[in-house]
């Protein structure tokens, strides 16, 4: 990973390689931390972890027969309706796509950001039949065209599987 990214002026965004060296040892997960600064400005920093894929890794030293799998569950749709304040996600595959409803409701499961701004989520509906997850986000949040990411973190399927990811989205 390079040790230094310069943004253009007028650019939003940058990109950049995060090299991996793929062994073949269970060795568990690889948290990479990055890190933006600029002068005048509040840094901002976010974590990622880098997953083995090399059998049963184990994590915070469980043994490796706690390890859970990862779920065949995927993100099949994202709107974020600014006049509702709400984030939809749509997941599916597996057997018929549906998460463990208790954990789809944990708030702390949940990392939204508008326009580059954290922004708490209050309150989480999974009606179960349609395989979705509803985020309320506070009052008058969302506006058109604004910039959206939504990250999940150990989301469970019903047979126990993880599913993490993210993914970004505009408002509608």
């Amino acid at each position: 990973m390079p040790s230094q990214i310069v943004i253009a002026g007028g650019a939003t965004s940058a990109s950049f390689t995060i090299g991996i060296h793929d062994n073949t040892v269970a060795d568990g997960a690889h948290p990479v931390t990055i890190t933006a600064t600029r002068p005048g400005a509040v840094a901002g920093s976010a974590t990622l972890s880098i997953l083995d894929d090399d059998g049963a890794a184990t994590l915070a030293g469980a043994p490796a027969t706690d390890a859970a799998p990862h779920s065949k569950i995927v993100l099949s749709s994202l709107v974020a309706p600014a006049a509702t304040d709400t984030i939809q996600l749509r997941f599916s595959g597996a057997l018929d796509g549906a998460l463990d409803g208790e954990v789809a409701c944990d708030t702390a499961k949940y990392f939204v950001s508008v326009n580059g701004q954290r922004i708490e989520v209050e309150a989480i509906a999974y009606p179960a039949a349609t395989h979705s997850v509803v985020l309320s986000l506070p009052e008058s949040t969302l506006k058109r065209g604004d910039e959206i990411e939504v990250r999940w973190n150990q989301l469970s399927d019903t047979r126990g599987a993880l599913l993490s990811g993210s993914e970004r989205v505009v408002a509608r």
